[in-house]
């Protein structure tokens, strides 16, 4: 079984990134429509700075 370690090793290894889309924090409810209807295609991050604008 390989552990989380290994996966990350692997990944530095060859450049594998992950692909995410800032959403600025005051946008949960929005996020959770697009997680419903299946149009998330990245990891979503919440842009947690933003609550301070």
């Amino acid at each position: 079984m390989h552990s989380a370690q290994d996966m990350l090793d692997f990944c530095s290894r060859h450049g594998i990134v992950a692909a995410t889309e800032m959403v600025p924090a005051r946008g949960g409810e929005e996020a959770s429509d697009r997680m419903q209807r299946s149009d998330v295609k990245y990891q979503l991050v919440n842009d947690n700075a933003s609550l301070a604008g």
